[in-house]
């Protein structure tokens, strides 16, 4: 939590400085302060748009707090930079899974695995659908 606080005294003396704002943002969705880590996400997503990665921890931050609609259209804009970002497909293929859509979910799913099989989050993916039976 000190690392926290620090940041935000960086990060709040600072507001042009996004290394420590994607950082800070990151902590607080380590440490599972999901509705904080979306405010640092958003201000750094605002001067670097097109970083799928960030794109896609924010969407799951939302999914955490019950934001399934703003994830999933997070997630989906992360593979408008990166079609093939692995980790949104598989992201994709769980908030949709627990939201009920399941034909999205299994194509996600698989869209994950096409991407590289050998992965290990395309494992986990084969995973989930195998104890699915999609």
């Amino acid at each position: 939590m000190a690392e926290i606080e620090r940041l935000r005294q960086r990060v709040n003396a600072n507001p042009d400085d996004m290394a420590s704002t994607l950082r800070l943002a990151n902590l607080l969705h380590d440490v599972h302060i999901f509705d904080q880590a979306v405010e640092y996400y958003r201000r750094y997503l605002e001067k670097n748009e097109s970083d799928p990665d960030a794109r896609v921890d924010m969407g799951i931050c939302l999914f955490e707090i019950g934001r399934v609609e703003e994830a999933i259209a997070e997630m989906e804009k992360a593979l408008t930079y990166a079609p093939k970002h692995q980790l949104a497909l598989y992201n994709l293929g769980i908030v949709n899974l627990a939201s009920g859509n399941v034909e999205k979910a299994r194509d996600y799913f698989q869209r994950c695995i096409d991407v590289n099989p050998s992965a290990e989050v395309a494992q986990k993916a084969k995973r989930i659908l195998e104890q699915h039976k999609f």
